[in-house]
């Protein structure tokens, strides 16, 4: 961290704290998620209401015996973690955090601690136990793991977690950037024997599919009559005639011929691609869009496609983002999320119409026309019903591809499509080497689609004096390049790809002014930003950058440091630079939010989608065209 002197910040650091991910071994300790039931960052402040306001703590309240801290402070904090981050009530978490003395010769610590505060309430607590008297010399560590385990009577939701240290005089420092866990109710149905997931029916045997009949055996499908023979087809139906012919899908007419596809017409030939039409040609090339007509090419030009509805590609030009008659397109928008639904949906069986909905609602009804729909995928079930990525769910590409392909059939509308959250990244938020097959991947699916933009991570974090700045292009650059060699590849155009900022949760896109992304030649490379700042930081994070490369905004809302106030300055000042941005978030659980919760902690599918103030402010400033224009 840059060293912080009297009256000033260092060049990009934010005056306040972070709002989103905080990986840790795979897992969210920090994330903007639906309330039922994952961790989502708390807002960790709010602001009065004139001018961009004064700092105060949401709950009133500070950690016990800590007065009013003095943030940051001597020693450099080099990391706080929490696991798990969703937990339900007499469950024990444990958080870690370890500060360097980096500057002095000596320094004294009289206490650590680890205090949670539950968001909504005054409820604060202490992680057990605390580091007391402790001396560090120049360039030793203080390493602290303490745990909690909340009663039963703990108040559900978010609970924000920060560190603080107390010095020779007294004085307390608090962690500038929180760890938010969720505590959340039990999702086993009542009545579900202990060992059961999450949604299993009552009597249901530990490791039965949800849904499976009671008296199953483990492993069956869901809706196989109980005593079915192994190795039966997924989807026979009871009551299936003995002697069909072995190799039959299931779902086969009589009389289809063994080795056709399900739902093909019976007398179909063998080998047709699934998903034919009926009536389709034999012979038609695999990739056919449903409706071509026999003998089109794989890959038709963008236009034939279903979803792009006559949209045309956008181009790069200097620092500005232009149409094909070189005219500079300031898109303007919200963040919007897929099946996954920051968590809320992942419980259940995805429901793409629900995304759709919200996709009509976000464009016919509030007049955005630029959306970042946000990938959610995680390392491992924790019960969720579907939470693999695209490499590993193909029903989960087929749902993204169908949002997607939804959105490119409104004429003028574009959608960055970002890898919000994957268990590819690194613990810093970075793209690894395998987040390349996800991105070979989308880009082969979606690589002539002229709405769709690339977002390649969420935000990668901290890093605030920059010292990480190369490692973390080199990452980016890494997966430009596989992308641009699978355009090259189909011959199909070169998408506009989102790179994000370097440091702070992405707020910082200044080192990309200086070095821009090399791979293929930085032919349609943006860079994104999180600015969830004051205005007074803005030049720093963003605009001074936006003078020479092209600059989207991809986050932002009245979170943090961040009021109503200042999000409409922002756009205001967006606008007349040319810079296209993106609000966060069309959900009703996921702060700051544009949606009021009608959900009943629930999924929300059907909901109203009454807006919020912050939603309301949003759509009275889409209503006129950007300003200057």
């Amino acid at each position: 961290m840059a060293r912080i002197l009297k009256g000033g910040l260092p060049r990009c650091a934010p005056n306040t704290g972070h709002h989103t991910f905080n990986y840790a071994n795979g897992e969210l300790n920090r994330m903007k998620i639906g309330i039922s039931p994952i961790a989502i960052l708390a807002i960790a402040l709010i602001f009065s209401a004139v001018g961009c306001g004064e700092a105060k703590d949401p709950s009133g309240e500070e950690p016990p015996r800590i007065d009013e801290p003095l943030q940051d402070g001597a020693l450099h904090l080099a990391g706080l973690t929490a696991s798990p981050t969703m937990l339900e009530p007499e469950q024990t978490f444990q958080a870690t955090v370890t500060y360097i003395n980096r500057t002095l010769p000596l320094f004294y610590v009289r206490e650590l601690v680890i205090t949670a505060h539950h968001f909504g309430s005054d409820h604060v607590v202490q992680l057990q136990p605390s580091i007391t008297g402790q001396a560090l010399s120049k360039g030793q560590s203080i390493r602290l793991a303490a745990n909690h385990t909340f009663e039963e009577s703990a108040p559900l939701g978010y609970w924000e977690l920060r560190a603080a240290y107390q010095d020779e005089d007294g004085l307390w420092h608090k962690s500038l950037h929180p760890v938010v866990v969720t505590l959340t109710a039990d999702a086993d149905v009542p009545g579900d024997d202990p060992g059961d997931d999450p949604g299993d029916d009552p009597g249901d045997d530990p490791g039965d599919e949800p849904g499976d009949e009671p008296g199953d055996d483990p492993g069956d499908v869901p809706g196989d009559d109980p005593g079915d023979v192994p190795g039966d087809d997924p989807g026979d139906e009871p009551g299936d005639d003995p002697g069909d012919v072995p190799g039959d899908d299931p779902g086969d007419d009589p009389g289809d011929v063994p080795g056709d596809d399900p739902g093909d017409d019976p007398g179909d030939v063998p080998g047709d691609d699934p998903g034919d039409e009926p009536g389709d040609d034999p012979g038609d090339v695999p990739g056919d869009d449903p409706g071509d007509d026999p003998g089109d090419d794989p890959g038709d030009r963008p236009g034939d496609d279903p979803g792009t509805a006559g949209t045309p590609w956008l181009s790069t030009e200097g620092n500005q983002i232009v149409d094909p008659d070189g005219n500079v397109w300031i898109g303007r928008g919200f963040n919007i999320h897929d099946t996954r639904s920051c968590n809320a949906c992942t419980w259940g069986p995805p429901d793409v119409d629900e995304v759709k909905r919200r996709v009509d609602e976000a464009v016919d009804v509030w007049g955005a026309d630029f959306l970042r729909l946000n990938l959610e995928s995680y390392g491992a079930s924790g019960g969720r019903v579907h939470w693999q990525n695209v490499t590993s769910d193909s029903g989960f590409l087929r749902d993204v591809l169908e949002i997607v392909e939804h959105i490119g059939t409104k004429p003028g509308v574009y959608v960055l499509v970002s890898l919000w959250h994957d268990p590819t990244f690194n613990s810093q938020g970075w793209p690894t080497a395998a987040t390349i097959p996800v991105w070979e991947l989308l880009a082969t699916e979606m690589g002539e689609m002229s709405h769709v933009m690339f977002g390649l991570v969420n935000e990668p974090q901290d890093n605030w004096d920059g010292s990480q700045d190369h490692l973390v292009w080199q990452a980016m650059n890494d997966v430009v390049a596989a992308i641009r060699a699978v355009e090259d590849q189909h011959g199909s155009p070169r998408n506009i790809v989102a790179v994000q900022g370097t440091r702070g949760w992405a707020r910082c896109v200044d080192y990309y002014a200086s070095n821009p992304i090399a791979a293929g030649d930085g032919e349609n490379i943006v860079y994104e930003s999180h600015p969830y700042n004051r205005p007074s930081d803005f030049h720093d994070l963003y605009e001074r950058a936006a003078e020479t490369i092209p600059v989207i905004i991809g986050e932002f809302g009245p979170f943090a440091s961040m009021t109503t106030d200042c999000a409409e300055e922002m756009m205001d000042r967006a606008e007349r630079r040319g810079i296209p941005y993106l609000a966060w978030t069309f959900h009703m659980r996921c702060p700051p939010n544009l949606l009021v919760d009608h959900s009943n902690n629930g999924c929300g599918v059907g909901m109203p989608l009454e807006p919020t103030a912050w939603g309301r402010q949003l759509m009275r400033r889409l209503e006129n065209p950007p300003a200057g224009q």
